[in-house]
């Protein structure tokens, strides 16, 4: 399988500490290969504008003026945060189908690790992800001669694919 038809996910997860212990995904795709990078956005709701508001205004203490001139959210404004990881997930993979019309894999990960990864999209998925399920109960690299064995196993899978 070529690089450019794989399609990875990769997930950051911001929190801060606010008094509801709120926190945020962010994420973006790119294909193997390294081209297309995409940042996955989504229009907020008169909920989620408000929140955010709250969020990054509800302290402020400087004048009116100033607030006004530097823009509160509004329900259709553009953002690349989520609320929860389903939702950003949900997101991702509508934009993988309209960006990466060629690609046969979307990986919820990092390009740039050698480990397995959670398959989202894509042929062999219940063989690729219970390989990531015995990685995570094998501890991932506490085995080492067992994580080098379910690694040599997921490569294959993925050259026949």
């Amino acid at each position: 399988m070529l690089d450019s038809q794989v399609v990875y996910l990769n997930v950051a997860h911001y929190a801060r500490c606010y008094v509801n212990g709120t926190g945020h995904y962010y994420g973006f795709l790119q294909r193997g290969d390294g081209k297309n990078l995409i940042q996955i956005i989504r229009r907020i709701t008169q909920i989620e504008a408000n929140q955010l508001n709250e969020e990054e205004f509800g302290r402020y203490t400087g004048p009116e003026e100033d607030l006004e001139a530097w823009g509160r959210y509004k329900p259709g404004d553009e953002s690349g945060r989520f609320w929860d990881l389903p939702q950003l997930i949900q997101a991702a993979i509508d934009i993988y189908h309209r960006h990466f019309p060629d690609a046969i894999l979307l990986i919820h990960g990092n390009r740039c690790s050698a480990d397995p990864q959670s398959v989202l999209i894509g042929p062999e998925i219940d063989q690729l992800n219970d390989i990531v399920r015995r990685c995570k109960a094998n501890g991932w690299w506490k085995n080492k001669k067992v994580m080098e064995s379910l690694c040599q196993e997921w490569e294959q899978i993925m050259e026949s694919i």
